[in-house]
C-alpha cells in the first residue's frame, strides 16, 4: 500500500520488532499535554474543572484548558483553543454572538477587546495568561442586575442558588431574606464555585410565632460578585420606612450599596414595599416610594455624592399606579421597555418586581428579562434581571 504526498510516492520502510517496540514505548512514556485528557463541559454550558496536580481550577467549555497560551488574530487553521475562547465569550460571559469556528478573526478580536474593557484588562485583543485567568474564573456577566424575592414557601435554597449561578448576575437584590436561609443560599453558591459577598440590610427581627424565619433577622440583602481580593462594596446602609404595613404593622425598608458596574462607581438600592391591597396599603406604598426616591436623589451625609443610579426590588405595585408617581417625578424610569402601557396585570400575573433606573444615568431602557419563565411576561416572586450598559 502506498501514500501520496505532494506528488511523490512514499513506500513503507520495514522496521524490526525492536524498533517497533521502542517507538511504542516512546509514545507511551511521552508527557501528556494538559489538554489531552477529555474535558467536561460543553460550548453552551461551561463547567468548573480542576486540573489534577497543576493547581488550576476554572471554567472550561470542553475544547481546551490552557491558561498560558498566547493567541491573537490571524491563526493559520482552526484551533481548539480559539473555539474555547469563542465559547466562553459567547455563552459564559455573553459578550458577543460569535460563530464557534476556531478562527481568530476580526469579530473574535473585537469580542476579546470588549471583554477586556469590561473587566479592566489591557484591551489589546490578545488572549494571554491574564485574559485566560479572567475568562476561566469570572462567574458573572458585567452589569447584570437581578431582583429576587426569596420567599421561602416557594423556593428551596438549592434551586435558588442554581438559578443565580445559571443567570450569572453581578449584583442580586434579595427580598424576604432570612438569616439562615440566606446563609444556605450563599454556601451553595460557594459550592458551585460562584462566590458572592453578602451585604445585609435587615430591618426587623421576626416574631417567634412567624412560620418563616422565627426569631431571626429578616429583610433585604444584596449579593455582589466577588472579584478575588478586590473591594467590591465601598459603602452601604439600611433605612426603615417611616410608614409601616397598615394591616400587620410590619416594618419594611430599603438598603443601598456603593460598588462598580463596568468599572464605574454605581449606587444600587434594594427594597420591598408593603403588600396590603386596600386603599391604606396603596397610600402606604406611595409614602414609602416617596421616602425611597428622596433618599436616592439626595446627597448623603459626609459630603460624598452617593445619589442612586439603580433601584431594584419587590414593589408590590403594578405599573402606572398613583403610588409610583414619586419615582417618575423624581427622574426614574423602569428598565422594562414595554412599561407602563403594556404592563397591565393579566390572568393573575402581576408585575411587582422592578429594576428602576435614573434617567440621567441610563437614558435608554435596556429591557427586563424574567427567569425561569417560558410563558409569563411579568415577575412576582420570579426572578427579573437587566443588563446595564456602560454609562
Amino acid at each position: 500500500m502506498t501514500q501520496r504526498a505532494r506528488g511523490r510516492t512514499l513506500r513503507p520502510v520495514p522496521l524490526s520488532a525492536a524498533a517497533v517496540a521502542a517507538a511504542v514505548a516512546a509514545v507511551l512514556l511521552a508527557p501528556v499535554p494538559a489538554d489531552a485528557a477529555p474535558l467536561p463541559g460543553s460550548c453552551e454550558r461551561s463547567v468548573h474543572h480542576e486540573a489534577g496536580g497543576q493547581g488550576l481550577a476554572g471554567f472550561t467549555a470542553g475544547h481546551s484548558f490552557t491558561w498560558t497560551d498566547v493567541l491573537a488574530e490571524g491563526n493559520a487553521e482552526p484551533d481548539a483553543r480559539v473555539r474555547e475562547i469563542q465559547c466562553l465569550l459567547r455563552y459564559r460571559h455573553e459578550v458577543a454572538a460569535l460563530d464557534i469556528d476556531g478562527w481568530f478573526g476580526p469579530l473574535t478580536r473585537a469580542a476579546v477587546v470588549r471583554f477586556q474593557e469590561q473587566t479592566g484588562l489591557a484591551a489589546d485583543g490578545v488572549v494571554g495568561p491574564d485574559t485566560w485567568r479572567v475568562l476561566r474564573t469570572k462567574h458573572w456577566v458585567e452589569g447584570r442586575v437581578m431582583t429576587f424575592n426569596l420567599h421561602m414557601d416557594e423556593h428551596a435554597p438549592a434551586d435558588q442558588a442554581q438559578l443565580i449561578a445559571d443567570t450569572k448576575p453581578q449584583v442580586v437584590a434579595l427580598q424576604e431574606a432570612c438569616q439562615s436561609h440566606l446563609s444556605d443560599v450563599w454556601q451553595r453558591l460557594r459550592d458551585l464555585h460562584q462566590p458572592y459577598r453578602v451585604v445585609t440590610g435587615y430591618v426587623r427581627t421576626r416574631d417567634g410565632g412567624d412560620s418563616n424565619c422565627p426569631g431571626q433577622r429578616y429583610g433585604q440583602a444584596m449579593l455582589v460578585a466577588y472579584k478575588g481580593s478586590d473591594v467590591v462594596v465601598d459603602a452601604s446602609g439600611s433605612v426603615g420606612y417611616d410608614t409601616a404595613d397598615p394591616d400587620y404593622g410590619e416594618r419594611r425598608g430599603f438598603q443601598w450599596i456603593g460598588t462598580e458596574l463596568h468599572q464605574q462607581p454605581t449606587v444600587l438600592y434594594n427594597t420591598h414595599l408593603t403588600n396590603d391591597a386596600d386603599t391604606a396599603g396603596s397610600e402606604a406604598r406611595r409614602d414609602q416610594i416617596a421616602q425611597l426616591t428622596a433618599h436616592m436623589n439626595t446627597l448623603t451625609p459626609g459630603g460624598r455624592n452617593l445619589r442612586g443610579s439603580v433601584a431594584a426590588g419587590d414593589f408590590n405595585s403594578v405599573p402606572g399606579t398613583r403610588e409610583q408617581e414619586p419615582l417618575a417625578a423624581g427622574g426614574w424610569h423602569d428598565a422594562d421597555r414595554g412599561c407602563p402601557a403594556a404592563c397591565a396585570p393579566t390572568l393573575g400575573e402581576r408585575k411587582f418586581d422592578y429594576v428602576w433606573l435614573r434617567e440621567t444615568s441610563y437614558p435608554e431602557r435596556p429591557g427586563l428579562r424574567v427567569v425561569p419563565d417560558s410563558t409569563g411576561r411579568w415577575s412576582d416572586h420570579r426572578t427579573a434581571y437587566t443588563d446595564l450598559p456602560r454609562r
